[in-house]
């Protein structure tokens, strides 16, 4: 057999559902052992997250090509491996940047937002400096906490 050829057998064996199967299995595995406290949740944690990050980067990668594959089959809406495929347009974007009232406002706001951010610190009503009425302290609330991971490339 040639190198050529067996190339191409183990590339088709890394594309079977047994392969998608084994992954999806790991992956549940994973979490499984974490939340049983087999293994650390963190590294459990850190390890999915390498997948994740491999995973969306993959994805991003031939995202365009998978567009153009998917407009091949000339329907908005059609099923390939069981999953529904739907070509849609990206919703369009509003630039207000060009409007000097907008920005005006905007700035305004910004202002607003600054004062009050200030008056919560200092746990009282402050006045704006420009029309003189008081501005009430923000409200602040705290979030949930979350985990950076970072890899060394």
């Amino acid at each position: 057999m040639s190198k050529d050829l067996f190339m191409q057998e183990r590339e088709q064996e890394l594309l079977t559902p047994a392969t998608e199967e084994m992954v999806i299995d790991y992956i549940l595995n994973q979490v499984e052992k974490a939340t049983d406290g087999k293994i650390e949740p963190l590294k459990a944690y850190i390890r999915l997250k390498h997948i994740a990050d491999v995973c969306a980067a993959s994805i991003k990668d031939i995202q365009e090509q998978a567009i153009d594959d998917a407009c091949r089959y000339g329907e908005k809406q059609f099923e390939v491996n069981g999953a529904r495929v739907e070509v849609k347009s990206a919703p369009g974007k509003w630039e207000f940047d060009g409007i000097q009232s907008y920005a005006i406002i905007s700035q305004r706001l910004k202002n607003i937002q600054e004062m009050a951010k200030q008056a919560y610190k200092l746990k009282t009503e402050i006045p704006d400096p420009e029309t003189g009425e008081l501005i009430q302290p923000a409200m602040f609330t705290d979030e949930k906490q979350t985990i950076a991971i970072s890899f060394k490339k």
